[in-house]
């Protein structure tokens, strides 16, 4: 095929972290894979002078589809295509895995480029070692309410990890039942910092953007309920590695 697909990295709550690289890119791209059309085309038209006029934004389906792989092949045979993030890294919280999966088993190019990201941004924020002697390693999970009061074997396997920092991305509204889990393992004395509002930078709307309180777990289940989160928009979570003096 003639065409590229290029990983367009967008903002994650500041559009001045857009790089140079993703906007000289999205100049040349008429085809965009997107998640949302009207959203893509509001904040095309922030970043760019003519906007989303011109291009074509195709909603990206939630997995495999048929149809919609025959009309992005049609594409990349004609030119290049983007597939852009809603925000961050694309096919890391946003659809298009599947998309990026498939193509390279056609043979065509993938090209990523790099740009804003939520999660590095909490690690490098987090006052962590990670190449320190304790080690470089960590768990990465997105915690959901958990259906029926049940949470899955495997998520409760990986908040009871207490060797290595989990870090954790989840709604607002599911900290106590992801804090009950991490207590549940055996971990009511490990420290867990929490992050309000990271990247965000309009002190208006978000009052509490970028502040981090670290307390135990059994601190935070007695606390949480003080916190005022009808002011705070998103939170993430460090659950820190064990005491080694306490084991």
């Amino acid at each position: 095929m003639t065409g590229r697909l290029f990983l367009l990295p967008w903002h994650v709550g500041d559009r001045g972290d857009l790089t140079v690289n993703t906007l000289r890119r999205l100049r040349g791209l008429r085809v965009l894979l997107v998640e949302d059309p009207a959203t893509a085309r509001r904040e095309l038209s922030r970043v760019l002078p003519d906007g989303a006029a011109g291009r074509r934004l195709l909603r990206l389906p939630p997995g495999p589809d048929a149809a919609f792989e025959r009309r992005v092949r049609a594409a990349i045979e004609r030119e290049d295509v983007g597939l852009l993030a809603g925000g961050g890294a694309p096919c890391f919280c946003d659809p298009g895995a599947w998309v990026v999966k498939r193509l390279r088993e056609l043979g065509v190019s993938i090209v990523p480029l790099a740009g804003p990201s939520a999660l590095t941004a909490l690690l490098s924020a987090s006052g962590v070692e990670w190449t320190g002697k304790a080690g470089n390693t960590f768990t990465f999970a997105f915690f959901c309410r958990p259906a029926r009061g049940r949470v899955a074997p495997a998520m409760r396997e990986a908040l009871a990890r207490r060797d290595e920092p989990i870090v954790v991305f989840l709604p607002v509204a599911d900290l106590p039942a992801c804090l009950r889990c991490l207590a549940a393992g055996g971990g009511s004395d490990r420290r867990v910092s929490v992050f309000f509002d990271l990247t965000k930078t309009d002190a208006r709307r978000f009052p509490f953007a970028n502040r981090v309180h670290t307390l135990t777990v059994r601190e935070w289940l007695r606390v949480h309920r003080r916190v005022p989160w009808n002011r705070v928009s998103e939170i993430a979570l460090i659950a820190h590695r064990r005491d080694p003096s306490r084991r």
